[in-house]
């Protein structure tokens, strides 16, 4: 996205000023040059000296304080545009040098009938960060990304597409952020991996300012810590919530996606970035019987929102994966002696903040998995004997 000619704006006051911040915001990256007569910049930086007029020192050559969002500003103060060569895309100032502009951009205010400017093609107006992203998309071609997906991959993506300058859209099916996270609600739902480890990493203020209160956060805190994110950094503007994407098409003629959703919703981009993850399609057995079955039927990865009673009813629970030795001990100590048959493998859990128990009661055998605690201890005998039972 390399732009060798700059924006060039004319008049390097409040209003030149603003537009040079709208640009920085809207995520274009290219080069941008102030024009003016004034001999300070904006928000009292200091004014020019009679020193530097008077050594032949170019304008230009002098560094001003900036505020964060214009630092790399190019300033041109003391100087006045003459004239203006469309065809050519240059300026003149008064001191008879041509300047290459991309797109020139107006900011003088009621004082622009002073210049002798062309008022329709070439030239901008910049009034809203809309304006700016308008002109960033017409200046960088192909700098539109469609993300599908508002987990952590997803939201990630959209932050880091707005550090590098590309206009960012994230399609999201579910009613808010969180990806699994926001599916996966089951009774113990938690990370299988430490807490900090599952943490973003790309801002030092974000790790210092959250304190994960568990060794293994619980669903409920990964979700609240997800959308934490998205409010912090200002992601929501940019995610399209309750849009499954359906359509996904190449153009070769304009080298863009042209992406639908279900509700309609179209959009063209240069970039299509899947952040769906691998796990995002659930996978429902077929059961011999199932369809006559007349009890509940809850999957861990379309759980419902609302809780879910087990007292007094018989689970049976299919998997024990991460999502099945998470629920089991909770399913269980809730369903009481209706208990709970589970079909076990030789899995291994590292201590998650709860206890795990071994017993039967009313001839059904309840077993779960008892913490691997001995693995963190060394006690390798102390494993063998325990779950050589199971």
């Amino acid at each position: 996205m390399t732009i060798a000619a700059p924006v060039i704006i004319v008049g390097a006051s409040l209003g030149g000023l603003r537009t040079a911040e709208a640009l920085r915001r809207a995520g274009y990256t290219g080069p941008v040059t102030m024009i003016g007569d004034e001999l300070h910049a904006p928000y009292n930086r200091p004014p020019l000296s009679k020193d530097v007029l008077s050594t032949g020192v170019s304008h230009d050559a002098v560094a001003f304080p900036a505020r964060p969002a214009t630092a790399d500003v190019r300033w041109m103060l003391g100087s006045r545009v003459v004239s203006t060569d469309l065809e050519a895309r240059t300026v003149t100032t008064d001191d008879g040098r041509e300047h290459p502009w991309c797109a020139l951009v107006i900011a003088t205010g009621l004082r622009s009938r002073r210049l002798d400017l062309p008022l329709t093609a070439g030239r901008h107006s910049v009034r809203t960060l809309d304006d700016a992203m308008a002109l960033r998309d017409e200046l960088v071609p192909g700098a539109r990304v469609v993300i599908v997906g508002a987990g952590f991959a997803g939201l990630y993506l959209l932050h880091r597409m707005r550090e590098l300058g590309f206009t960012a859209r994230v399609y999201e099916a579910a009613a808010d952020v969180g990806g699994v996270w926001y599916w996966n609600r089951y009774p113990g739902a938690r990370c299988d991996v430490e807490s900090y480890d599952y943490s973003y990493s790309f801002s030092e203020d974000l790790e210092q300012d959250w304190r994960w209160s568990e060794r293994y956060a619980t669903q409920p805190e990964i979700l609240r810590y997800i959308n934490h994110v998205a409010d912090r950094f200002d992601l929501r503007n940019d995610v399209h919530l309750h849009q499954r994407m359906t359509v996904a098409t190449w153009d070769e003629q304009t080298s863009h996606w042209e992406v639908v959703t279900e509700s309609g919703d179209r959009w063209s981009s240069r970039f299509l970035v899947m952040a769906t993850g691998q796990l995002s399609t659930t996978k429902v057995p077929g059961l011999p019987g199932q369809e006559a079955f007349t009890g509940e039927i809850h999957h861990t990865g379309q759980w419902p929102h609302e809780p879910v009673d087990f007292r007094g009813k018989r689970v049976g629970i299919i998997g024990t994966g991460s999502s099945g030795m998470q629920m089991i001990p909770l399913v269980a100590e809730q369903a009481g002696s209706g208990a709970a048959l589970v079909m076990l493998t030789s899995e291994l859990a590292d201590p998650t903040g709860y206890g795990r128990v071994l017993r039967e009661s009313d001839g059904t055998v309840t077993r779960i998995v008892e913490q691997a605690d001995y693995l963190a201890r060394g006690d390798e005998d102390g494993y063998e004997q325990t779950f050589g039972k199971l």
